[in-house]
């Protein structure tokens, strides 16, 4: 449990629903469990299992043991009404298609300041990455939270920067904020953002990003590819290709009126591929 939702019983319950989603595919849990997992009391994480049970948010099986009800699905499908991962889906394929490496989308909340991988079309190679989806990321570390962090406004990198400050990863990862800054400045420069093992050794990655019906920021059309499989002729054929499903998902998303600031990020409801 976030330690500001300590006395924050708001905060404490957002944060146990969020626990409960994230894990729900681990089947029903006792309230010993949760309580366990989420580092607080049996008492308090079964008032807030009581009170979701009352909203339809969490269900109880015969065991006593909860997972998540109807109303959190209809609420999570009202949220999704439009997908941005579903819209750009066809984009991913293409490119994917068009260059035979796995491509990925990243949807960026501004709020956090941070991005998760929301969906990824694999490779036909044999050897390929396995693309961690659903989980927040850093904006300073690889191809995909840097092909959003380059082309924010000056003050929300700043905002960025200041709020997670920068630590190595990788030998090639750049930690500090003057570092960060001078990779964004050639990012910008080309159009895209292109790393060498900064989050992930051994692979490359390159990203560009995609803007909402206001012309902001929302995320990011990126590639991931092997270091031993890369080479440097690849880069102009990978980026005009990339910034391409960029430009067109982007284009996707201005036809529908997308506003991230009026939808959220779409992190939730994808089917499965």
């Amino acid at each position: 449990m976030a330690a500001n939702s300590a006395r924050d019983p708001v905060g404490r319950a957002l944060d146990l629903l969020t626990w409960l989603a994230e894990h729900g595919s681990n089947g029903p849990m006792g309230v010993r469990e949760i309580a366990r997992a989420m580092g607080t009391s049996p008492t308090t994480a079964h008032r807030l299992l009581q009170a979701f049970e009352e909203r339809s948010l969490v269900r109880r099986d015969g065991n006593g043991a909860y997972y998540g009800g109807l109303e959190l699905v209809r609420l999570g499908r009202l949220a999704s009404r439009f997908s941005v991962h579903e819209a750009a889906r066809p984009v991913l394929e293409k490119l994917s298609a068009d260059v035979d490496e796995t491509s990925m989308l990243g949807l960026y909340d501004p709020q956090r300041g941070e991005l998760m991988l929301v969906d990824a079309v694999q490779t036909s190679h044999p050897l390929r990455y396995l693309v961690q989806l659903d989980s927040w990321r850093p904006l300073w570390a690889g191809a995909a939270g840097l092909g959003v962090l380059a082309f924010l406004p000056d003050p929300d990198r700043a905002r960025v920067l200041r709020e997670h400050p920068p630590a190595r990863i990788t030998p090639s990862t750049p930690s500090t904020p003057t570092a960060v800054e001078e990779f964004c400045t050639s990012a910008r420069a080309k159009g895209y953002a292109l790393t060498r093992g900064q989050r992930t050794e051994g692979a490359v990655g390159i990203a560009a990003p995609i803007r909402d019906a206001d012309g902001h920021v929302v995320g990011d059309v990126c590639l991931t590819v092997p270091d031993n499989r890369f080479r440097e002729a690849d880069e102009e054929r990978f980026a005009t290709a990339l910034t391409a499903a960029a430009e067109q998902t982007s284009t996707i998303l201005m036809a529908a009126g997308y506003r991230l600031a009026a939808a959220g990020p779409d992190v939730g409801g994808r089917a499965r591929r």
